[in-house]
């Protein structure tokens, strides 16, 4: 196994990590199913987690494919998904379960 195919499936893996962990403090901490932008931000991050799910457990079930240029594409993908993932998680943080722990509101 390349140190491409380990990377790409590292960044898989924590993509899957961001957007669960996402979903599960969104409902938490937001009442997301009151309007349509946080329907939308939670079935969208969801859906992402189901795909990314879903190719992790391929990535553990299906033997390795050999290693092409695809590996450089594949890790790629799930690096930008991941980094995409954490930044909706940081915005997370910052604008709602931050603020929460905050009594007096100020956005520190």
């Amino acid at each position: 196994m390349s140190a491409v195919h380990v990377a790409g499936t590292v960044a898989l893996w924590l993509g899957l990590a961001t957007s669960t962990g996402f979903c599960i403090a969104y409902h938490l901490t937001a009442a997301w199913w009151r309007n349509g932008e946080g329907r939308h931000l939670m079935s969208f991050t969801a859906t992402v987690a189901l795909i990314l799910g879903w190719l992790a457990y391929r990535s553990m079930a299906a033997p390795p494919p050999p290693t092409t240029g695809e590996e450089v594409g594949r890790t790629v993908v799930y690096s930008v998904v991941a980094a995409l993932m954490i930044w909706r998680l940081g915005l997370l943080w910052r604008r709602q379960i931050r603020r929460a722990f905050h009594r007096d509101g100020t956005d520190n």
